[in-house]
């Protein structure tokens, strides 16, 4: 149950150890938080320095977080990737930012060199803890789009996950519930090729990647055309195959 690569837990092992803790969450009420973490530009670092080095990056970042972390209950994984989570029981969410803040420094003063170049790391992160009652996967889903919003606002950051996220989150889901029935159903929104050139979503200007994904929702849900925005179509566009 541990990553061959880091040397911390693997995914099955966080797994494991998540339905424990949360099943004690859910007895005892005692706080558990979460942190997901994603390596800041790791395609394009393992592109530029070649895999060796890539590789070298994910085990110094797994180094960081194995000493970012106080307690023996807390749990780093590596989920898989370039992406880790970091389960805390027992840690409120303002505590759990703290992790944070020490695995930043940590990281800060771990510039290491490859062929005679300093290399400096950076992550991005989502926060969030469990709420009574909520179930197994809630958090994880919270921690997933604070992470991505992190990225979103220019990495380098941590977000956590509020009520207004949330909001987002499920507009998100709507969109996609509603843009998988419009697949389902054959929409020519879904299918690249009965796509017409001058289709376009009025709110996205240019052509490309995001206005393609926007003219599926124009064609497949005329209610949702107020939604055309590359944050809110383009995600679940690559979820269900039709970006």
């Amino acid at each position: 149950l541990t990553d061959a690569l880091t040397g911390i837990g693997n995914r099955r092992s966080f797994d494991l150890r998540l339905r424990e803790e949360w099943t004690r969450h859910l007895r005892n009420a005692r706080p558990l938080s979460l942190l997901m973490v994603d390596v800041d530009y790791f395609k394009q670092y393992n592109d530029h320095y070649g895999h060796p080095a890539g590789d070298q990056c994910l085990r110094e970042v797994a180094q960081a977080l194995a000493a970012a972390v106080r307690r023996p209950a807390d749990r780093v994984a590596r989920y898989g990737g370039e992406e880790f989570v970091v389960l805390l029981p027992g840690t409120p969410v303002d505590e759990a930012q703290q992790v944070l803040t020490r695995l930043q420094r940590l990281l800060s003063a771990r510039l290491f060199m490859h062929e005679g170049q300093e290399v400096f790391v950076t992550f991005s992160a989502g926060v969030t803890a469990w709420r009574p009652g909520e179930a197994l996967d809630a958090a994880l889903a919270r921690a997933d789009e604070g992470l991505y919003e992190a990225k979103r606002a220019g990495r380098g950051r941590w977000v956590m996950f509020d009520d207004m996220m949330r909001s987002r989150l499920m507009r998100a889901l709507r969109i996609e519930t509603e843009m998988r029935h419009a697949a389902a159903r054959g929409c020519p929104g879904t299918d690249r090729s009965k796509i017409g050139a001058k289709t376009r979503c009025p709110q996205i200007g240019g052509a490309g990647h995001h206005n393609i994904a926007a003219q599926r929702i124009d064609f497949c849900q005329p209610a949702l055309r107020a939604a055309c925005n590359p944050v809110e179509i383009i995600r679940p566009a690559k979820r269900i195959g039709v970006d």
